[in-house]
């Protein structure tokens, strides 16, 4: 009876966390790394509610939201691209780096143009909300609670490197456009975190922030993550040489994304995507391909990883 009752009591925790948007330290997790593993077996031998540690082929990674760079140094991944280019000595400055392309070039007018349907007549409702207000299909929570999501990290962002940017200004480094100011504060950060990882070594910890974390995108028999915090933290290693990255995953739902679900994901029931815009996205992001690029048929990666 008291183990049920423990059971229920834990299960709601996480429950009303997860509907809050807060990550709960559910337990220390199932630590895996150094084995090569499909990520679903972790999933499968880990404890209730417990997350998994695994390290990720960078190749399998996708980075910067619905940009969907693989985290390879090939790619053209801006962070990983601005690293390569400091550690070369080719840029010292924000000014003229990668960063500073990307941002004055990618800069979605809208949700829709951000995930890379503006061309669905089936998604007008997409086109109405910003960009900071994009939700994936498979998302569990509605545009207005992530505009809020992006608020609070970007505030936290600015609390802990003590600056102010205006209110008006976009600090959200998915996209552009960028301020010089707001740029060159992120490029500092992503030059700070190189060299402390570079000379100190990767350290993680048991703490909410304390991880790389990704979503499990299922298609078939393949496999690929898409990066949910440790943006800066993956591209570091990337740019580092590092062939493989440590995960965390399992830790928050929605926990696994499987392509053949589409019809019953959250925003696919609710109307604000058709099945057929929902499959394009995910297959974009799978595929590690940009919202701008255009085209008609997206193919599946080569699985080589097993």
């Amino acid at each position: 009876m008291k183990n049920r009752l423990y059971r229920l009591v834990d299960r709601w925790a996480v429950r009303l966390a997860d509907s809050l948007g807060i990550t709960l330290a559910r337990a220390e997790p199932l630590d895996l790394r150094g084995s090569v593993v499909h990520p679903l077996e972790g999933f499968y031998i880990a404890r209730r509610y417990q997350p998994v540690l695994i390290d990720v082929p960078v190749s399998r990674l996708r980075g910067l939201g619905s940009a969907a760079f693989p985290c390879t140094p090939e790619s053209g991944h801006p962070f990983i691209q601005t690293l390569l280019e400091y550690e070369t000595g080719k840029v010292r400055d924000y000014a003229g780096s990668a960063l500073d392309s990307f941002y004055q070039h990618w800069q979605p007018k809208n949700a829709a143009e951000y995930l890379g349907v503006e061309s669905n007549s089936e998604c007008t409702n997409l086109q109405s909300l910003k960009p900071v207000e994009a939700v994936f299909p498979w998302d569990k929570h509605d545009p207005q609670k992530q505009w809020e999501n992006i608020q609070y990290a970007v505030n936290q962002s600015n609390v802990s490197q003590h600056v102010k940017i205006s209110k008006d200004e976009n600090r959200w480094h998915f996209f552009g456009p960028f301020s010089s100011a707001a740029g060159k504060l992120e490029y500092q950060r992503l030059i700070s975190i190189f060299n402390s990882i570079k000379d100190n070594g990767y350290l993680r910890k048991n703490t909410t922030d304390g991880d790389i974390k990704g979503v499990l995108m299922l298609w078939d028999d393949d496999w690929c993550i898409n990066i949910s915090g440790g943006q800066h933290r993956c591209s570091v290693l990337s740019a580092l040489g590092r062939a493989t990255v440590p995960v965390l995953m399992f830790y928050q739902l929605p926990i696994i994304i499987r392509r053949e679900d589409c019809s019953y994901w959250p925003h696919v029931v609710d109307g604000l995507f058709d099945n057929e815009s929902a499959i394009r996205i995910f297959d974009r992001i799978f595929d590690g391909r940009q919202p701008w690029q255009d085209k008609d048929k997206p193919q599946k990666i080569e699985n080589t990883h097993g």
